[in-house]
């Protein structure tokens, strides 16, 4: 996993830095969902603190929600919200990130605010998609060599 948290903390600083909201990775784990990954943005006088190594049900939160919910429908939004789910005020937008092989994971942003799903949803889409082109499965960003992957995410 430490190659994969590598990778993704890039994509994640930019995530947190354009919204002002917390950015995580966080990969499924039968019935739960651990966060491996986190970036708070450097300018918010206030964000939310979340744990690297943090864990909660796959169907709660919005991180555990994208890996089961509308977001991996066929025709849905690509991305799902959730509001005070695992914490009371905490706003989260996650979407799956798609197309790397053995690897069932999300990508979200929490803020103690209220977020624009038309506005946050689309970019932390965008940021599902260039983790998996990093990791080697998707459209955008730069690919880098899988070899290792299943068995860093295993």
């Amino acid at each position: 996993m430490p190659q994969v948290r590598e990778l993704a903390i890039p994509v994640l600083r930019r995530l947190a830095e354009d919204l002002g909201a917390t950015a995580h990775l966080s990969v499924a784990e039968d019935d739960t969902v651990r966060a491996v990954a986190v970036v708070e943005p450097s300018w918010t006088s206030y964000h939310v603190g979340f744990r690297v190594g943090s864990t909660h049900p796959i169907g709660r939160g919005a991180a555990g929600k994208a890996l089961t919910h509308a977001a991996l429908r066929p025709g849905g939004k690509g991305w799902v919200t959730s509001v005070g789910e695992l914490e009371a005020g905490a706003h989260g937008i996650a979407a799956p990130v798609r197309g790397v092989p053995g690897f069932r994971a999300s990508i979200g942003v929490v803020s103690l605010h209220a977020l624009d799903g038309n506005e946050a949803g689309p970019r932390v889409m965008r940021a599902a998609a260039d983790l998996a082109a990093v990791l080697g499965g998707g459209e955008r960003g730069e690919r880098t060599e899988r070899k290792d992957l299943t068995e860093t995410v295993s």
